[in-house]
């Protein structure tokens, strides 16, 4: 039998554990030049990975809504009962193929989450990304 190891969570800025799903305000990174920039962003790395590790996954979220109809973008709606614990102040897309890892404790502020059935949406876009089946 394995010996059972205690994984304590790790503890972001905002004072509490993240969790897969959370909406969270940190820095993301560019993607065409060095340096960062604070938005909205979606925790999607698993909450077991959360736990032991120091860094975790993040997909960016925008207010440009040109990508909305790509099958790697989700479009949250905070006005719609699906988006309405986002967080969020207005339209904005989730945009799955663009990921970033960073280091927990550099989460700002979680500003609210997305369902679990929203995030199943979410697993879609994220498998499109990765070409997934």
């Amino acid at each position: 039998m394995m010996p059972m190891i205690l994984c304590l969570p790790i503890i972001s800025i905002t004072g509490r554990p993240i969790t897969r799903g959370d909406i969270v305000i940190a820095p993301f990174p560019f993607q065409d030049q060095p340096g960062e920039k604070l938005r909205p962003a979606l925790i999607v790395q698993h909450d077991r990975k959360n736990r032991r590790l120091q860094n975790t996954i993040l997909v960016m979220i925008t207010g440009n809504l040109k990508d909305a109809r790509q099958p790697t973008t989700y479009l949250v709606d905070p006005f719609k009962p699906e988006g309405a614990d986002s967080g969020l102040a207005g339209h904005s897309l989730v945009k799955c193929h663009n990921l970033a890892t960073i280091r927990q404790q550099r989460i700002i502020q979680v500003i609210g989450s997305l369902n679990e059935a929203v995030m199943q949406e979410i697993n879609d876009c994220l498998r499109a990304t990765f070409d997934l089946r």
